[in-house]
């Protein structure tokens, strides 16, 4: 799995999954599921997909195992759990 470490948000130093607004329309995707959370100041809802893409599009690649051991934002740690399920 691919995941990309947070150097300029409230997230800052946190690892997390790929967030967007829109779909990519190559490669194959799979609905997961949602995920819901609460920052004091914000709410955000997310759904999550798995996507199929280039080795080439991400630095850094990632067993589950291994992630379950970095440090993940609360709403990354929901999204792990709709991959592992």
């Amino acid at each position: 799995m691919a995941l990309f470490k947070n150097e300029t948000n409230l997230l800052k130093g946190l690892y997390g999954f790929v967030q967007t607004e829109v779909l990519p329309k190559e490669g194959s995707l799979t609905f997961l599921g949602k995920v819901q959370h609460e920052y004091s100041h914000i709410s955000l809802s997310a759904k999550v997909y798995e996507c199929e893409v280039e080795l080439n599009q991400f630095q850094e690649w990632f067993d589950y195992e291994t992630i379950l051991k970095m440090a993940l934002s609360k709403v990354d740690h929901k999204a792990l759990e709709l991959l592992k399920n």
